[in-house]
């Protein structure tokens, strides 16, 4: 309603036709019967359940139609006369309006209804007069098919046999779907359509034969997309069996080997398709070798789908091959170059390469821009440039010339092979054609400067990207803070955010400010780690848990006391910080770092203790087995020996606890017994071999044991005994 409020003349129902000088009810059924018999022009069984439902829909269509012209006169009539009238002659003509569209609505709804039940009559007719044919145009009668009809004619056979006869030239019906270079198939395509006969009980067992051929084809796609492309030699041979009958193939001639030939590229091509569409290349090109004899001259799709698989395959001693009988029936695409292109590029074959641009170049072949790009970029992702490098100096095979694109594929590819200098000539070389470099021209400098270290060239490259007049954006920001952090350069690369800041259109992100942060964390300068994350919220975007815990890492770059540490922790809470195993792992290092051991034993410690620490934590859930390692380990090196004990027996507490610990360790295991061996070895190596030994006993001994509760109870007992003999030793 309110789309046709705003313009009234979109209607296009019986006020339309009005308007145009149509008789409404006419014009629809003009309409009505053209697109039905469009519609039975394609249904191969007069009038199926598809036909019903597109008529259904048309006819629900037609009713809308006069719906919305319904509603434009309606808002016709409730828009203001511009002559004054009055009360009762308004609604007398708004009635009279109504009536006249509702008058002309039920006449097109009817007409339409009408028209509908003559259609499906006349299909119901035409079903029961010819149940075995489909009702086909003189215009969608292939050229191979008039071509069957003419040889069952000119052979005197019977063509009012059943269709599910075995009858040779099946196959031939769908050869009309191949390029017109396909050889033999289509010359004697050619010369049968010269001799046509429209026999209508020809027409029928064509027809016929072109739906079974057609199903096959269909079948073998149906069981490649099943997952079985290895049964396809198998299924090619029933395939030609149930046409051929017994046949013995080799023993054909004439137009059944014709017949044969065409049949097989048609069967071969249905199935290299969907391999090459389910990616089975290996299983396609075993279905040639396996069909190759019935095969003959093929056609340009089956060579091209050939030799793309035998890429994809890396059956390299084959590509060469399938080109040539490629060459054989006409100009390869843009496509089959890429793939030879490929094939070379994965040699590293710059002489087969030649040789093959060489023989497009007799063929005539040329490729425009785009393809001659996408290739050159395939030769870079090989790891071959100098094939790219070819492709661009082949003026015959694309005689566009170079373009940015080319030069910017080349700069990247050599980048990456760790060539540099290769990059800054081509470069000099781009500028010295007049071509202009792009913004990806001066990011993949930048980035070429970064692998190789020259930050003094990467500036020189920054200043010509700010001079050149091209929209400055986050990559391009980004990538040369990197190769400035990299270095050492991190105050730099801070003052090179500011100009980004103030650039339009070039706002960092999350990936800007936390390769700044890590930088600042790196150093041990707190301080300027914060204030980045606080500069990061401040533009609004979200810190995730990575940044935060970077932040955190700045506190055992250098040792940080224990008050600080849990200050800055706070304020990463604050932020949205949740604590996890990481987390934990990042404060152990701190406090290690500041040889704060306590507090990281009461970091780590179980819940039923003295923890003045875990209120900061109370999210983190159980701690890990490998935590205790790492603080023994640490405390171990430092020549705590009593710490490192006091660490075993806070881990063999924990797992006692009702919080278990999180570990790989078996469900049944009360304690990890790798972790308490690997605790034991620590131990053991830092002068508390005795008290360790004892306490592994206890662990292994709980684990064994069937009484959970009795085991729990003295392996706690056995911690606690531990503890003890470990503070003894700290004092």
């Amino acid at each position: 309603r309110i789309w046709v409020r705003s313009d009234p003349s979109r209607g296009f129902g019986c006020g339309y036709y009005a308007r145009q000088g149509f008789d409404t009810p006419r014009k629809s059924l003009d309409e009505l019967t053209l697109i039905t018999r469009q519609v039975l022009s394609i249904q191969s069984n007069a009038m199926s359940l598809p036909a019903f439902l597109v008529c259904f829909s048309i006819m629900f269509y037609f009713v809308s139609v006069v719906a919305s012209d319904s509603c434009a006169s309606t808002l016709a009539l409730e828009a203001p006369s511009a002559v004054p009238e009055s009360h009762a002659s308004s609604a007398a003509r708004a009635a009279g309006l109504q009536d006249c569209i509702l008058s002309a609505a039920a006449s097109e709804a009817g007409m339409t209804m009408l028209t509908f039940v003559v259609v499906f009559a006349a299909g119901t007719l035409l079903r029961r007069a010819a149940p075995d044919s489909a009702i086909i145009s003189q215009r969608s009668r292939t050229a191979v098919g008039t071509a069957a009809f003419d040889r069952y004619s000119a052979k005197g056979e019977d063509c009012e046999a059943t269709p599910s006869s075995p009858v040779a030239p099946r196959a031939l019906l769908h050869a009309s779907r191949f390029s017109p270079t396909d050889g033999a198939a289509n010359e004697d395509v050619a010369a049968a359509t010269a001799n046509r006969r429209t026999s209508a009980s020809c027409r029928r067992l064509a027809t016929a034969e072109a739906r079974a051929s057609s199903s096959e084809a269909d079948a073998l796609a149906a069981a490649v997309r099943a997952g079985c492309a290895k049964d396809l030699p198998k299924l090619l041979d029933a395939a030609f069996e149930r046409a051929f009958g017994d046949s013995d193939f080799d023993l054909l001639g004439g137009d059944e080997l014709l017949a044969g030939h065409a049949m097989c590229a048609r069967l071969l091509l249905s199935s290299l398709r969907a391999c090459a569409t389910w990616r089975c290349f290996r299983e396609a090109v075993s279905a040639y070798d396996h069909t190759k004899r019935r095969l003959g001259s093929g056609s340009t799709a089956v060579w091209s789908l050939l030799l793309y698989s035998a890429v994809e395959a890396g059956q390299f001693g084959r590509c060469e091959v399938f080109f040539e009988k490629l060459c054989a029936l006409g100009r390869p695409s843009s496509n089959d170059f890429s793939n030879m292109v490929r094939y070379h590029a994965l040699r590293r074959d710059q002489d087969g390469l030649r040789r093959t641009l060489a023989r497009l170049v007799q063929l005539g072949s040329e490729v425009d821009v785009l393809s001659r790009n996408r290739a050159m970029a395939a030769c870079c992702n090989a790891g071959a440039p100098d094939l790219a490098e070819v492709l661009l100096a082949s003026q015959a095979i694309c005689p566009a010339g170079a373009d940015a694109v080319a030069f910017n594929t080349l700069m990247k590819g050599h980048a990456h092979a760790g060539r540099p200098a290769r990059c800054f000539e081509l470069h000099e070389e781009m500028l010295a054609r007049d071509i202009l470099p792009t913004e990806m021209t001066f990011g993949i400098l930048l980035n070429t400067c970064n692998g190789s270290g020259e930050q003094s060239r990467a500036k020189q490259v920054f200043k010509d990207l700010c001079a050149s007049g091209l929209q400055l954006n986050t990559v391009h920001y980004t990538t040369y803070m990197k190769g400035l952090v990299s270095t050492g350069l991190i105050d730099d690369a801070a003052a090179v955010l500011g100009q980004m800041l103030e650039t339009p259109g070039a706002s960092p992100d999350l990936v800007t400010y936390s390769m700044l942060v890590k930088a600042y964390a790196d150093r041990g300068d707190v301080t300027a780690a914060m204030g980045m994350l606080e500069q990061l919220m401040r533009q609004g975007i979200r810190a995730d848990a990575v940044v935060l815990n970077m932040v955190l890492g700045a506190c055992y770059a250098k040792a940080t006391p224990p008050e600080q540490v849990f200050e800055v922790l706070e304020r990463l809470l604050a932020y949205g910080l949740k604590p996890s195993s990481v987390t934990l792992s990042i404060l152990v290092k701190a406090f290690v770092k500041a040889e704060a051991f306590d507090d990281a034993l009461a970091l780590l410690a179980a819940p039923g203790a003295e923890q003045r620490h875990r209120r900061f934590l109370g999210a983190s859930g159980a701690p890990e087995a490998r935590l205790f390692a790492q603080l023994a380990q640490a405390a171990a090196r430092a020549g705590r020996g009593a710490v490192a004990l006091a660490a075993y027996a806070a881990m063999v507490e924990a797992a006692c606890s009702d919080t278990p610990l999180c570990s790989s360790a078996p469900p049944q295991q009360l304690v990890p017994e790798a972790a308490s061996a690997r605790l034991l070895q620590i131990c053991g190596a830092a002068g508390q071999a005795d008290a360790a030994h004892a306490l592994h006993k206890a662990v292994v001994e709980a684990n064994r044991s069937k009484e959970v509760t009795m085991a729990r109870r003295q392996l706690r007992a056995a911690a606690q005994e531990a503890a003890a003999s470990a503070a003894g030793a700290r004092q």
